[in-house]
């Protein structure tokens, strides 16, 4: 080849170089471009986190199908508020543990959730107990109830009129069972975890089973009835992942009709894993726009998964075969950081810092 079809030749494949390179960079920007929502939220006022107090605190909500309300366990501020999911209407319980400030953490007074029976149970973490509101009365009932360890997680196994509650602190879930008729739980076993944990805890009522990680790669799953340990699941979370590491598995959520597992790691990744074969399989994982992921929310009806890594709201959808990925993201404050969804196409996510809940309309089409 002579010296000038060598350049010209050379120019060409530099051109085209050029050309694939700036068709890359716009198919990146496209795609920033659609997944920046930017979304706005109605803000909704919780009592008690006004100006001056620095915020409210809030760990884990919870939405409850059967009054349809959002309950949101306000941290300092002592209530426990249930948020009309229709009206927006919120109404305070209150006798929980107060602070006059927030301090930057989520870890005091009401903490956790459950509904059951027309009742709601709520962890207080400063207290270490556990307290039975009626949402008829908008008081306490029954008595306090106290842990074995510092409480987490709280959870509902209504067919067999049960609370299951983590205590990371003791590597064990505390069992209590709730008498027919009766308003104070009463403690009737504990399921050991044989590791790191436990971190999170989601029921699965189609399959008897109740899910939660270790602060690792392992996803443990338990049989509802025996309270036994019956398989555990490898997810695509950092196997030397520990707590002051922010790596390894966190939030934690379940897909019932179509047997998938979802797990978000503190590193900024969202696992499914198929729980339907026995040892679970892993199906597919995404890395999410940021890291620091704790708390996840499911929508079973749009097929969409809810994350909060970094300061974004991530929409992540979930196909029929198991594939995730990011379709949609728009800004969050600094440490807003639960999540959860009513399935009507609205999100909630927790201000800690700020005055109450921020809710979001999702836009998207089911990704089933």
């Amino acid at each position: 080849m002579s010296k000038r079809s060598l350049l010209v030749a050379s120019l060409g494949i530099l051109a085209l170089v050029g050309c694939s390179a700036s068709a890359d960079d716009a198919t990146t920007a496209q795609e920033e471009d659609l997944n920046s929502l930017k979304l706005t939220p109605t803000v909704i006022a919780l009592p008690g986190g006004g100006l001056g107090t620095g915020g409210i605190g809030i760990d884990d909500m919870g939405f409850a199908p059967g009054l349809n309300r959002v309950v949101v366990p306000a941290g300092r501020t002592g209530n426990v508020d249930l948020v009309d999911i229709d009206t927006l209407e919120v109404k305070s319980v209150a006798g929980f543990s107060v602070e006059k400030q927030f301090h930057g953490s989520h870890d005091f007074g009401a903490t956790s959730v459950t509904e059951a029976n027309g009742l709601l149970f709520v962890a207080d973490r400063t207290t270490n107990t556990m307290r039975t509101v009626d949402p008829k009365k908008g008081a306490l009932v029954g008595s306090a109830v106290k842990f074995a360890a510092s409480p987490d997680y709280v959870r509902s196994v209504p067919a067999l009129h049960e609370i299951w509650v983590s205590e990371p602190d003791k590597q064990q879930i505390e069992i209590f069972s709730i008498p027919k008729g009766a308003t104070t739980p009463v403690h009737t076993g504990v399921v050991a975890i044989d590791g790191d944990g436990p971190e999170s805890l989601v029921i699965d009522h189609a399959r008897g089973r109740a899910y939660t990680n270790l602060f690792s790669n392992v996803t443990l799953a338990i049989d509802l009835k025996s309270h036994k340990i019956v398989d555990r699941f490898t997810n695509a979370c950092a196997k030397d992942g520990t707590d002051p590491n922010d790596r390894g598995s966190r939030g934690i959520a379940v897909d019932e009709a179509r047997g998938f597992l979802i797990v978000g790691c503190a590193e900024g990744i969202a696992s499914v894993v198929d729980i339907t074969v026995p040892g679970g399989k892993r199906l597919s994982q995404v890395k999410l726009p940021g890291t620091d992921v704790d708390v996840l929310a499911f929508d079973p009806v749009l097929g969409h998964l809810y994350a909060t890594p970094g300061e974004r709201l991530a929409i992540l959808g979930l196909s029929d075969h198991g594939v995730i990925k990011v379709i949609g993201t728009t800004p969050i404050p600094t440490q807003a950081r639960s999540v959860v969804a009513d399935g009507k196409g609205f999100v909630y996510v927790g201000d800690q810092k700020g005055s109450g809940l921020l809710r979001f309309q999702d836009p998207l089409p089911a990704s089933h």
